[in-house]
C-alpha cells in the first residue's frame, strides 16, 4: 500500500505530527513518503497513493496563504483516501480541517478522517521563549502522550480499513464541527479575511547593522516577500508578507525581529474568544 504525507510547517509543530503519521504507516509495512509542501515536486512523484495525509498549522484562523497556494497546485489523486489535520496554539481554529477536505475533494480524493490538534503557540514572549512552551492555556506540553497515541491509532485504523477495502467516507458536515465556537469568533471569521486579521499583528523589522547578507530569510519566505534592496541590504514587501515570522527564526544574526509584546497581547486577547478550542478527531 502507498501513502503520501504532505505537511506545511513554520514552527515545527505540524512537521512532528506528520512524522508521527509516517512512522505509524511504516509500522504497518506501508510504502510511505513524506514531504514538506514546499519541497514536493509532482513531476518527480509519479505514484498514485492509496492514502494522503495532509496537515497544516492554523494561521489567522485559516490555512496559511502559502500552503493554500501549494495545495491548489497539487495534481488530481482520483480515488485516493485522505486524512486532514490542523495544529493550533489552543486559540482560534475555525474550520481549517473542513477547508483542507474541500481542497482534496476537488482533487478527487475521498475524505476518511480529520483532526484539530493543540500544539504550542509559536508567539514568543519578549522574542525568546514561545508562549506555548510556557503556558498550558496556549498548548504547553501538547500533544501529550494520550493525544499522540490517539493520533497514531486513528492513522493505523484508517490504514487497516483501506487494506481490508472497508473504508467509508465521512460527511463534510462532521468536519465542520472541528471549529472554534462562540459568537465573536464566528463573526470575525465571516466578516474579515485572513489578510485583514493579520493587520493586528506587528510587521517584521530589519536591522541592517546586524545583517550578514546570508539570504537565509529570502530562501525561507514562501510568500516571496523578502528580496535584496542592495548588495548588503534586504527589503521586506509588507503587502506580500504573511506574518508567519519564520524568517525571524532562521536568521542566524538576529537581524530580523518584531514587536513580540504586541503579538502576544493580541494572541491573549483572541484567546478570550475561543470556545471548543481543543484536540478533536473525526474518523
Amino acid at each position: 500500500m502507498k501513502a503520501l504525507i504532505l505537511y506545511y510547517s513554520c514552527s515545527g509543530n505540524t512537521r512532528l505530527l506528520a512524522q508521527q503519521a509516517h512512522e505509524a504507516l511504516l509500522s504497518r509495512q506501508w510504502n510511505a513518503d513524506i514531504f514538506h509542501l514546499r519541497d514536493f515536486n509532482t513531476d518527480r512523484y509519479p505514484h498514485h497513493p492509496d492514502l494522503i495525509v495532509l496537515g497544516v498549522p492554523v494561521q489567522y484562523w485559516d490555512i496559511p496563504n502559502s500552503a493554500r497556494h501549494l495545495i491548489e497546485n497539487l495534481p488530481p489523486y482520483n480515488g485516493a483516501s485522505a486524512f486532514v489535520f490542523s495544529t493550533f496554539g489552543n486559540c482560534v481554529i475555525n474550520r481549517v480541517p473542513y477547508l483542507l477536505a474541500k481542497e482534496l475533494i476537488g482533487k478527487g480524493c475521498t475524505i476518511v478522517g480529520g483532526a484539530q490538534i493543540v500544539a504550542p503557540h509559536a508567539a514568543k514572549v519578549d522574542g525568546r521563549q514561545r508562549l506555548g512552551d510556557l503556558e498550558t492555556a496556549f498548548g504547553k506540553g501538547q500533544p501529550d502522550d494520550d493525544v499522540s497515541m490517539q493520533f497514531t491509532a486513528v492513522i493505523q485504523g484508517i490504514a487497516e480499513k483501506i487494506e481490508m477495502k472497508n473504508i467509508a467516507r465521512i460527511e463534510l458536515a462532521e468536519l465542520k464541527k472541528l471549529h472554534t465556537r462562540g459568537m465573536l469568533a464566528s463573526l470575525m471569521e465571516y466578516c474579515t479575511s485572513n489578510r485583514e486579521r493579520m493587520w493586528f499583528m506587528p510587521h517584521i523589522d530589519h536591522d541592517a547593522a546586524k545583517c550578514k547578507n546570508c539570504r537565509q530569510c529570502i530562501e525561507s519566505c514562501d510568500a516571496g516577500a523578502i528580496g535584496c534592496a542592495s548588495e548588503k541590504e534586504i527589503a521586506i514587501d509588507k503587502s506580500r508578507c504573511n506574518k508567519c515570522y519564520r524568517c525571524i527564526d532562521v536568521c542566524p544574526s538576529g537581524a530580523l525581529g518584531t514587536n513580540w509584546k504586541q503579538a502576544v497581547f493580541w494572541v491573549r486577547a483572541i484567546r478570550l474568544l475561543a470556545r471548543g478550542a481543543e484536540t478533536k478527531f473525526v474518523a
